[in-house]
């Protein structure tokens, strides 16, 4: 399902009560966030709006929840992060309610993580959940950065957005983040200089240096570049964005996925702890690395 299709249903106000989001974690949670404007223009309340991650919730809070009618607003919506999380066992107290959905409720689950083989993930993709996968091609990346910048008041031009893909890669949420930097120089048209100007400490190491070095095996040289990158002043979640970019790509191609779950568990881990758990970043990242290097596929 392509994002054109999604931005056209979040444009009709996400009508059906079950919805489902799944795919690149950057995309997904900003069509969730496009779609919460969408359901409350003025800003979503606490009587009508909950949020829930499926690590730590109890599924039948979030039905009893999403049951409840709407207080002081014409639906509630109520948002399931992380889906993936939630296991067999956790199906039952879901079932009857995706059976016989709240009709004045928007029940959305979100994933950036996507297995196939998840028994609650069979049960939404089976029910009347209205499904949609949010990615971008590589051959969509331009376009979407274009409109990006053009969103912020700003244009870039192609040879711009070529050095800009070249420097920092086709990851959408360290692309939106750097556009975003670029539009607050106060220049209308962005240029190579601007570029340079804006990212172009980035040009000797970027973080698709250090996958390339996890696949050679060489986790020594992948600490240095890592280090390097944190003294440069690159964000944790920016490294950790390519990483997870880049092993979404080789699973996509994956015709064996054995061993991918662990991987997938070990980057949720690490952006819940470095949302949430006070640690040194750098330290983070580092321990990420060393076990990617355990679990080398290639």
């Amino acid at each position: 399902m392509s994002l054109k299709k999604v931005i056209e249903e979040i444009g009709k106000g996400l009508p059906s009560p079950l919805y489902f989001f799944y795919g690149t974690g950057f995309l997904v949670d900003e069509m969730a966030e496009s779609a919460v404007r969408r359901i409350f223009p003025s800003g979503p309340d606490d009587f009508s709006f909950t949020v829930f991650h499926a690590s730590g919730a109890a599924p039948a809070e979030i039905v009893s929840v999403a049951d409840t009618l709407p207080f002081m607003s014409p639906r509630r919506m109520v948002i399931v992060r992380e889906a993936e999380a939630f296991r067999a066992a956790d199906k039952k107290p879901f079932e009857r309610y995706l059976a016989n959905p709240s009709p004045s409720t928007c029940l959305l689950f979100l994933t950036g993580v996507f297995d196939k083989r998840s028994a609650f993930l069979k049960l939404v993709m089976s029910s009347a959940c209205k499904s949609f996968e949010i990615t971008l091609s590589e051959r969509d990346i331009p376009a979407w950065a274009g409109r990006r910048a053009s969103e912020l008041g700003v244009r870039l031009t192609s040879d711009a957005l070529a050095l800009l893909l070249e420097l920092i890669g086709p990851e959408p949420a360290i692309l939106a983040r750097e556009i975003e930097k670029l539009s607050l120089l106060g220049v209308k048209e962005i240029g190579v200089e601007q570029v340079e100007q804006g990212v172009g400490g980035m040009r000797e190491y970027t973080p698709f240096a250090i996958v390339a070095e996890l696949g050679k095996g060489n986790i020594e040289r992948a600490l240095r570049i890592t280090k390097a990158l944190f003294e440069s002043g690159q964000e944790a979640v920016s490294i950790l964005g390519v990483i997870a970019w880049h092993y979404r790509q080789i699973y996509n191609r994956a015709q064996n996925k054995k061993g991918f779950r662990e991987i997938f568990e070990a980057l949720h881990d690490t952006d819940v702890q470095l949302k949430s758990s006070g640690k040194p970043e750098n330290l983070l990242i580092e321990s990420l690395l060393f076990k990617l290097m355990a679990l080398r596929l290639y």
